[in-house]
Protein backbone atom coordinates (compact mmCIF):
# COMPACT_ATOMS: atom_id res chain seq x y z
CA UNK A 1 0.00 0.00 0.00
CA UNK A 2 2.99 1.94 -0.89
CA UNK A 3 1.34 3.78 -3.51
CA UNK A 4 -1.48 4.45 -2.14
CA UNK A 5 -0.91 7.36 0.14
CA UNK A 6 1.63 8.59 -2.78
CA UNK A 7 -2.04 9.24 -4.49
CA UNK A 8 -1.59 6.86 -7.43
CA UNK A 9 -5.59 5.80 -7.52
CA UNK A 10 -4.73 3.15 -10.49
CA UNK A 11 -1.67 1.23 -8.97
CA UNK A 12 -3.54 1.05 -5.37
CA UNK A 13 -6.67 -0.58 -7.71
CA UNK A 14 -4.18 -2.78 -9.53
CA UNK A 15 -1.79 -4.38 -6.46
CA UNK A 16 -5.41 -4.53 -4.90
CA UNK A 17 -6.75 -6.85 -7.57
CA UNK A 18 -4.01 -8.71 -7.31
CA UNK A 19 -4.66 -9.78 -3.87
CA UNK A 20 -6.93 -13.16 -5.21
CA UNK A 21 -10.34 -13.53 -5.82
CA UNK A 22 -13.30 -11.35 -3.98
CA UNK A 23 -13.35 -13.95 -1.24
CA UNK A 24 -9.46 -13.82 -0.20
CA UNK A 25 -10.09 -10.28 -0.03
CA UNK A 26 -12.48 -9.73 2.12
CA UNK A 27 -11.43 -12.27 4.28
CA UNK A 28 -8.05 -11.17 4.25
CA UNK A 29 -6.89 -9.88 7.76
CA UNK A 30 -5.66 -6.29 7.87
CA UNK A 31 -2.09 -5.64 8.86
CA UNK A 32 -1.64 -3.46 11.94
CA UNK A 33 1.36 -1.53 12.74
CA UNK A 34 2.75 -1.11 16.29
CA UNK A 35 0.17 1.96 17.23
CA UNK A 36 -2.81 -0.51 15.87
CA UNK A 37 -2.97 1.97 12.70
CA UNK A 38 -3.55 0.15 9.03
CA UNK A 39 -2.83 1.62 5.71
CA UNK A 40 -6.50 3.23 5.57
CA UNK A 41 -5.16 5.52 8.58
CA UNK A 42 -2.04 6.44 6.41
CA UNK A 43 -3.88 7.15 3.16
CA UNK A 44 -6.30 8.88 5.42
CA UNK A 45 -3.31 11.16 7.33
CA UNK A 46 -1.83 12.06 4.20
CA UNK A 47 -4.97 13.53 2.45
CA UNK A 48 -5.10 11.41 -0.24
CA UNK A 49 -9.35 11.12 0.12
CA UNK A 50 -9.17 9.81 -3.62
CA UNK A 51 -7.32 7.32 -3.11
CA UNK A 52 -9.18 5.93 -0.02
CA UNK A 53 -12.32 6.10 -1.51
CA UNK A 54 -11.24 4.13 -4.25
CA UNK A 55 -9.89 1.60 -2.15
CA UNK A 56 -13.10 1.37 -0.09
CA UNK A 57 -15.30 0.89 -3.24
CA UNK A 58 -13.18 -1.75 -4.36
CA UNK A 59 -13.61 -3.60 -0.86
CA UNK A 60 -17.63 -3.20 -0.99
CA UNK A 61 -17.55 -4.39 -4.52
CA UNK A 62 -15.65 -7.46 -3.39
CA UNK A 63 -18.18 -7.73 -0.69
CA UNK A 64 -21.29 -7.42 -2.70
CA UNK A 65 -19.65 -10.36 -5.13
CA UNK A 66 -18.92 -12.60 -2.12
CA UNK A 67 -22.85 -11.93 -1.09
CA UNK A 68 -24.15 -12.83 -4.27
CA UNK A 69 -22.66 -16.01 -4.52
Amino acid sequence: MFYSHLGFVNIALYLQTKMGTPNDMIFHDLNFDDNGQTCYHIVCYRGNYDCLVALLNYERMCLKKVMYD
